[in-house]
């Protein structure tokens, strides 16, 4: 027992020595110990001897991993931190050599930003222990973060380092590059009430969102949700009629500036309706599908429709006035029906029924891509579906920065989803005034396939004859010469209309 305690006491020396030591190490002085260390216990011949090198071993392991990961991470704490008092490229101030205080004593110096604090916090209970960042309750007088080098055990100075690499896993994960205003890769949603409150009005949470992940959702008015339920009641007792009956809607399949009617499933740009159909109705038109009241329930909803996307232009409006970017003088409510830079009236909405169908040729992943990666055309297009079963009904938008998909987490006729599109980033996203792109599709798992995924989707627009002069100045270089929506649309519309579907390019 004596022995052993005296091997544990000897290692314990040398372990702290080792971390004190690694502070002014680099990477490379790591590799050539490492190879040393698996030398010699190779020649050693006793046992006991190769067990405490092959302990040392494992130790530098994770003294790299630490040292890697960290020096990786907290570099980006630093790029996005105004108050870091720390950089990982000085390596000299990686650990202190009088003392060990533990990974969050540490971290408390790399950055008092609140959000990052609460990230390693999270990396802290998945490690099983405390810490001490800024913003979280101080560690209590005695514990083991705040013991010197020779007062730390091997068990805790083990553990302090698993704690440290989960937390900078964490961290690496929920930090964003520099510039990017979201601390996660959820999609908000954003308290439309509260935005427009006056005492709330200094942040730009819309913005921010666009910024970010390029959609956000909102709550919907009950009275709304009610409305629209009875709407999507409407549309499934209209396509549950022949088709015959429903062909006699169709729309113009020469027509690209007005789309209205009937769609049916594999029609015109089949690349977006191989699994969809349904019904177009642009402005304020309407089409007699059904018995009254069938068109006055449609132009009531759509007017409360309006009416809610409108505050929603209005908070967007609002906020890109406040950035002081913009070039063209917005008053209030400049984007509402009838206003300088109406977006309703040329708008058009969608009433979608997605169909079940065949796994796409090589997918083998048990999910089926029913409506391709694309970006909408329009200004801002808001989402609702029918249904709240499977949450998001398999909607999934592209994250750019950490390239890879993101589930909208919620759905149903209570919320909307609101997306940035092409003409947004067209008139507002130059100079210093970027935002995502928010590209996003569709993805059913089999065991979602034959659920039912009822979609109302307006996009919002200007008038055909609108001008389109960007609100925000380029960085440097000329104007372009400014064209009509009219040219836009043509544009944008038939390249929808003629891209080949994916199984067709594959075929081909």
């Amino acid at each position: 027992m004596v022995t052993v305690m005296g091997i544990g006491r000897v290692m314990n020396m040398i372990l702290c020595r080792l971390v004190a030591f690694s502070s002014s190490m680099t990477i490379d002085i790591f590799i050539i110990f490492g190879i040393i260390i698996i030398l010699i216990i190779f020649i050693l011949p006793a046992i006991l001897l190769r067990i405490i090198l092959i302990i040392l071993l494992c130790t530098l392991l994770v003294l790299v991993q630490g040292w890697y990961i960290t020096g990786q991470t907290l570099s980006s704490v630093c790029s996005t931190t105004q108050n870091a008092t720390w950089c990982p490229q000085q390596p000299a101030t990686r650990l202190s050599p009088g003392g060990l205080h533990g990974p969050f004593c540490t971290m408390r110096r790399v950055c008092r930003a609140s959000a990052a604090a609460t990230m390693l916090q999270g990396g802290a209970k998945h490690a099983g222990i405390g810490g001490a960042v800024e913003g979280l309750p101080p560690r209590p007088v005695g514990c083991p973060c705040h013991r010197p080098v020779r007062g730390l055990g091997m068990q805790e100075f083990l553990q302090a380092h698993v704690a440290l690499i989960a937390a900078a896993c964490t961290t690496r994960r929920r930090i964003t590059a520099a510039g990017s205003a979201r601390a996660s890769f959820a999609v908000p949603l954003l308290d439309l009430a509260q935005s427009q409150r006056s005492e709330a009005s200094t942040g730009t949470p819309f913005l921010d969102a666009f910024r970010g992940i390029g959609a956000f959702q909102v709550r919907v008015p009950a009275p709304l949700a009610r409305d629209t339920q009875h709407v999507f009641e409407h549309f499934e007792t209209f396509m549950s009629l022949p088709e015959a009956a429903r062909h006699r809607f169709l729309c113009d399949p020469g027509e690209v500036l007005v789309v209205h009617g009937y769609q049916p499933r594999g029609g015109e740009a089949e690349r977006f309706n191989r699994f969809r159909s349904g019904i177009v109705f642009h402005g304020k038109s309407t089409l007699p599908l059904l018995p009254e009241p069938f068109e006055v329930d449609i132009q009531r909803w759509r007017d409360r429709m309006w009416r809610l996307s409108e505050r929603i232009l209005e908070q967007l409006r609002d906020e890109l006035c406040r950035s002081g970017k913009m070039e063209v003088n917005l008053g209030m409510g400049s984007f509402s029906e009838g206003a300088a830079v109406d977006m309703i009236s040329g708008s058009h909405f969608q009433l979608k029924q997605m169909h079940s169908g065949s796994e796409p040729k090589g997918s083998g992943s048990g999910e089926t891509v029913r409506l391709p990666l694309h970006q909408d055309p329009s200004f801002m297009s808001l989402l609702i579906h029918g249904s709240s079963d499977p949450p998001g009904q398999g909607l999934e938008i592209w994250d750019e920065a950490a390239k890879e998909f993101v589930a909208v987490p919620r759905s149903g006729c209570e919320v909307a989803t609101v997306f940035i599109g092409q003409l947004f980033h067209l008139l507002c996203g130059r100079g210093d005034m970027r935002f995502a792109k928010g590209a996003h599709r569709v993805v059913t798992r089999a065991a979602d396939l034959e659920k039912q995924r009822l979609t109302a989707v307006f996009f919002f627009q200007p008038q055909l004859d609108t001008l389109l002069i960007p609100f925000v100045a380029p960085a440097k270089g000329k104007q372009e010469e400014p064209i009509s929506f009219r040219e836009r649309r043509l544009r944008s519309y038939r390249r929808f209309a003629r891209a080949a579907p994916p199984w067709k390019k594959e075929s081909g």
